[in-house]
């Protein structure tokens, strides 16, 4: 069973103290579609870390760690879906919104996780898809 180490939040823990976020920046950088991931071991920070090979796209050291594959925001439904929140992103909404092989739609920890937006079109979805954001905002308070 996998069990994070935790980190002490120390002054002179020197070589870890760069790899430390807040509370904030996490919400933050999650709040912008960023999946954030815990090292297990803290003492393969090298080895962990992502290299940039252009912008926009990270390639893990590890191979069975992968980016989670976001929603085409630019999509012409997905862009009318987001107006009618009078939202540009789904960042705003307050969700990070991923893309899922399964014809499924989930909303867990504010990840919503559903098909690509070209198989969303069909009615059934498009209907559970009102559905769970029906419940996200009721249980959100959202207006």
């Amino acid at each position: 069973m996998y069990s994070p180490t935790s980190i002490p939040l120390e002054p002179n823990n020197t070589v870890l103290s760069d790899n430390i976020l807040s509370v904030y920046q996490k919400a933050t950088l999650q709040t912008m579609g960023i999946v954030l991931y815990e090292l297990r071991d803290p003492i393969t920070v090298i080895d962990s870390v992502d290299v940039i090979k252009s912008p926009g796209i990270m390639e893990s050291s590890h191979p069975f760690i992968q980016e989670p594959l976001l929603i085409d925001e630019t999509d012409a439904f997905i862009k009318q879906l987001l107006s009618i929140f009078n939202v540009s992103s789904s960042a705003e909404l307050g969700l990070t919104w991923q893309v899922q092989d399964s014809e499924t739609i989930m909303l867990k920890n504010n990840i919503l996780m559903t098909p690509d937006a070209q198989t969303l079109r069909k009615s059934n979805l498009k209907k559970q898809l009102w559905d769970t954001l029906h419940v996200f905002f009721k249980t959100q308070e959202w207006s």
